[in-house]
């Protein structure tokens, strides 16, 4: 830990954390083939999804470990922070919502086509038409 690190660490909110990012990193290595560390002062745990910086760009990575600021004993001293949490439970309400709405729209088209249907029909056919269908709904009904 470097020494602002160790300033840092009077916080009892300061850590670190080993990730692994949820895309390739680099084209020679896999998502979660190499792990890193970040430090923070956010309400983190383990598998929570995360944006840090690398370079210019903006990445997601996953939470492998927290490790409390004074158990680390190396002295590297580039150890960047944690952008921001990802707040994926509202993520995921907003998933399952829509998911919800959409069932419930689909049923309503599929309704609002059938009685479109119905109405069109009825207006093609005369009465002896619609006595047949009335003679056949009677014989279902015998049926079951």
């Amino acid at each position: 830990m470097n020494e602002l690190d160790v300033l840092l660490a009077r916080n009892a909110d300061f850590k670190f954390l080993t990730v692994t990012f949820n895309t390739g990193y680099n084209t020679s290595q896999s998502a979660s083939d190499k792990e890193y560390t970040y430090k923070t002062m956010l309400d983190i745990e383990v598998d929570d999804v995360l944006v840090v910086c690398v370079g210019d760009v903006y990445k997601t990575v996953t939470v492998r470990k927290v490790i409390d600021a004074m158990a680390r004993t190396d002295n590297r001293k580039n150890i960047n922070w944690v952008v921001c949490k990802v707040d994926t439970a509202s993520y995921e309400a907003d998933i399952e919502l829509q998911n919800r709405l959409q069932k419930k729209v689909t049923k309503a088209l599929a309704k609002k086509r059938q009685k479109e249907l119905e109405e069109s029909l009825l207006d093609y056919m005369d009465d002896d038409d619609m006595a047949e269908v009335s003679t056949l709904l009677q014989l279902n009904r015998k049926i079951h």
